[in-house]
């Protein structure tokens, strides 16, 4: 069967699932997952899953919360089955973090004979079950326990190394379980951070065609409608979420897998992260920095969007004289860009200023070529942002579900938003509007 723009929004989790499928935009796309199972009582069906696939060794591997979540329920399931079982248990004072000593207590922990990793947990636990699904080369299985974030299908997995956000390739799981019953109570901060996730889509995907239009970037528009119908569809059971309504969750754990699908396909995660992702993952450095208390990765994007997409809708209404455009952008202040960096960005700074650092003449020369293609392709940059969902409303559907819309909801000062609206471009090497901004010499004045 070949993808197109027709067949995709028809098709199941199940049909895209470990097969290699040709696509219109001419690639091939595939995700190696077995099954993924989203139901009422899914985990019950974990003991026959193992034995269909001859997994006899399973590692647990759980935080003190998912544990008693349902950790200890596959621990007890899995050893009246007379499965030998062993697990790794976080404990942690705060929240676990995907860093060095995290990978370095698996390894400590973990029992070669073991055929297969399953992660009792969200973000954190998946991600280090990929990675070392990845590494040691055996499968692993995601029992979701909260529909928060996006990257349960996805082939990489996000760390912090050296406190700086890093997204490193990793094996998505063979079977992914979604058991409603558990979802549906996991903590309601968690689940508003997979709603913010989901929405940050409508701004990566803007950014993703931006970066076709300016950089001929590959684009896929198969893709970019599995994405879309999946966000669509969350946000149609908006009112569900506080209620805790089943088909609401459902429909929002469906939406995170699948957008993990949509990474896999294109083999980065272009289809679902932007600069509204490089927003959450600046203030995420930040807040590990400075010792604070970590927020939920998709509420930070959520209000990232809300932010992004208010600087595309004043750019779009601005009047614009790109002759005079091209004249400033054959400057650039260098020194106080570095110091900035600097600033915002402390120890992981000489990283930072590393990856974007360029010879002055080749960066003004890259600017004036990339502004030349603004100008030419300027109607479909407009018809581009004028698709994407207005801030304004975007802030309505995370009222209505009841989570956080402002930087200051989350303990966001009021004078870094600037620096974060100006500097949070440099933490990915990605076009976004936030580049484009640049570019146009506009970021810094744009309120």
């Amino acid at each position: 069967m070949k993808l197109n723009v027709k067949n995709i929004d028809k098709l199941t989790i199940g049909d895209l699932l470990n097969e290699e499928f040709d696509c219109e935009c001419g690639r091939k796309h595939s995700v190696y997952i077995d099954k993924v199972i989203i139901d009422n009582g899914a985990i019950d069906e974990l003991p026959q899953l193992l034995r269909e696939f001859k997994l006899e060794s399973p590692f647990i591997v759980a935080d003190k919360n998912t544990y008693e979540v349902a950790g200890s329920r596959v621990e007890r399931m899995l050893s009246a089955s007379n499965i030998n079982v062993r697990s790794l248990i976080y404990k942690r004072e705060h929240d676990l973090v995907p860093d060095e000593r995290a990978l370095g207590e698996f390894m400590l922990n973990y029992d070669r004979s073991r055929d297969v990793i399953i992660a009792v947990g969200s973000g954190v636990i998946c991600d280090i079950a990929k990675y070392m699904s990845f590494s040691l080369g055996i499968p692993s299985i995601a029992i979701a326990t909260a529909p928060s974030m996006d990257g349960y299908a996805s082939d990489c997995s996000a760390f912090i190394i050296d406190d700086i956000k890093r997204s490193i390739q990793s094996s998505p799981p063979k079977v992914i379980i979604g058991d409603v019953d558990i979802l549906k109570d996991a903590p309601m901060d968690m689940i508003l951070a997979g709603l913010g996730d989901m929405l940050g889509k409508y701004s990566a995907l803007r950014d993703w065609k931006l970066g076709n239009i300016i950089l001929n970037e590959y684009y896929c528009d198969v893709v970019s409608k599995l994405v879309k119908t999946s966000v669509d569809k969350c946000v149609s059971e908006i009112e569900g979420y506080k209620e805790r309504d089943e088909l609401a969750i459902e429909h929002l754990m469906e939406g995170l897998v699948l957008v993990g699908i949509a990474m896999s396909f294109v083999g980065n995660s272009r289809p679902a992260s932007g600069a509204e992702h490089h927003i959450s993952h600046l203030w995420e450095m930040m807040f590990l920095i400075e010792g604070k208390e970590p927020v939920f990765h998709g509420t930070k994007v959520g209000i990232g969007t809300i932010l992004v997409n208010r600087l595309a809708e004043k750019l779009i209404d601005s009047n614009l004289n790109f002759d005079i455009l091209k004249e400033e952008a054959k400057y650039f202040d260098e020194q106080k860009w570095c110091e900035d960096i600097k600033r915002l960005y402390k120890k992981t700074a000489p990283e930072i200023i590393a990856l974007n650092k360029k010879p002055y003449d080749i960066l003004i020369e890259e600017r004036l070529d990339r502004l030349e293609r603004i100008e030419d392709n300027w109607d479909s940059i407009v018809e581009t942002i004028n698709k994407v969902p207005k801030s304004q409303r975007i802030e309505c559907f995370l009222n209505e579900a009841g989570a956080p819309t402002s930087p200051q909801d989350i303990g966001i000062d009021n004078n870094i938003i600037k620096d974060t609206i100006i500097y949070a471009k440099e933490v990915r090497q990605r076009y976004t509007i936030l580049r484009l901004l640049w570019d146009m010499g506009l970021l810094d004045k744009i309120e």
